[in-house]
């Protein structure tokens, strides 16, 4: 196989892969677009909160719309082998790579102080939960909480 062959290889295998990029992305922003328009459903079907729900909508809508286009651009840089595209592409994966180490280590060193914050706001929320009057949609997701950890009924032996 000559040198042309496998650079056509190697374009088809890129295109393949980024392709896939695309179809994955399209569907997480499918699976967003679900959770921002029919909460109710899809809150029973995964069985979380709906507040949670809704950041992980707007999570799956930009995580997908932006694999999605990386994947575009490289599979359209790879079909037209252009050195722009192709360039921007790997910027982009270099950006993206850099991102992603920066997050996970600031995530590493800040966890303690995200898992107090986060108590200290589940903890307002239980305080300030309506004894009457109808509930927002905070308390709601503590509702589907609670009703998910309910006490089992222990076995009783005949």
């Amino acid at each position: 196989m000559g040198p042309w062959g496998c650079l056509g290889l190697a374009r088809g295998f890129l295109f393949l892969f980024n392709s896939a990029a695309v179809l994955l992305g399209s569907l997480l922003v499918a699976f967003g677009l679900w959770a921002l328009l029919d909460r109710w459903s899809l809150s029973w079907v995964l069985g979380s909160p709906l507040l949670a729900l809704r950041g992980g909508a707007w999570l799956w809508l930009g995580v997908g719309g932006g694999a999605a286009a990386l994947g575009a651009l490289g599979g359209i840089g790879a079909l037209r082998g252009g050195r722009v595209l192709l360039g921007l592409y790997f910027g982009s994966l270099l950006l993206l790579f850099t991102a992603q180490i920066t997050v996970g280590v600031i995530v590493y060193t800040q966890r303690i102080e995200v898992f107090s914050k986060m108590a200290a706001h589940a903890r307002d929320l239980i305080q300030g939960y309506p004894a009457q009057g109808p509930p927002g949609e905070p308390h709601e997701a503590w509702d589907l909480v609670q009703q998910q950890v309910s006490p089992i009924e222990p076995h009783r032996a005949p």
